[in-house]
């Protein structure tokens, strides 16, 4: 039996698999902007998120591979503030141990989305001229649990930028509730061979840069 054709998610692609038309299903959910988003299930079990925006679909927020950001909903040069959006995906194998039979997104994959925003914050201030290592992170507040298909709003502003180093303050909330906080400091140093262009290219994935450079 002949494959369904390649959808295209941003830089990666889905053979879409013939079983995965037994089971599809359409739905909104409230974000800065009503976007739609499509979720297939394959042969195996496995779920496929797709977002619809500007450019076709998107893998959702995919937390084995750290990939936390969905989507960029505003920088603000002036007063050096990054807001951005992501969904947390209905199945992952991370929650296969955390928890069984209660998915909850670990603490640390939290932190690492405050960080992801902040160090994108910085990139956008920074032109891409030099990359942020996360390097401390400072009182953390965790005040509720985050599980799947939990939309995310996540603010990050940039405290202090000099000698080297950054400071930011960063939040998620979801639906306007506080999930956690923290203070991050990083690393401002120069980009290790080739990252920047792949840098550049997630930038452009969520939003970021509106064209490669």
């Amino acid at each position: 039996m002949d494959s369904l054709p390649i959808e295209t998610a941003g830089s990666l692609t889905h053979r879409a698999e013939p079983e995965a038309r037994v089971s599809e299903k359409w739905t909104r959910f409230s974000a800065s902007k009503m976007r739609q988003f499509k979720m297939s299930i394959g042969p195996k079990g496995a779920i496929h998120f797709w977002v619809r925006c500007s450019r076709g679909y998107e893998i959702r927020m995919r937390l084995e591979y750290f990939e936390m950001i969905d989507r960029v909903t505003s920088l603000d040069r002036n007063t050096k503030r990054i807001e951005v959006s992501s969904t947390v995906p209905m199945e992952s194998t991370v929650f296969e141990g955390h928890f069984p039979g209660h998915p909850l997104v670990p603490g640390v994959l939290l932190t690492e989305t405050m960080a992801q925003a902040s160090g994108y914050l910085v990139l956008g201030l920074m032109g891409f001229t030099h990359m942020p290592f996360l390097m401390g992170v400072d009182k953390a507040r965790f005040r509720t649990f985050v599980g799947p298909g939990t939309v995310l709003t996540v603010t990050a502003q940039l405290e202090h930028e000099g000698s080297g180093y950054a400071v930011t303050k960063a939040r998620i909330t979801a639906e306007g509730k506080p999930i956690c906080d923290a203070e991050l400091r990083f690393r401002i140093m120069p980009f290790p061979e080739g990252m920047d262009g792949l840098m550049r290219a997630q930038a452009k994935r969520i939003g970021l840069l509106e064209e490669a450079v």
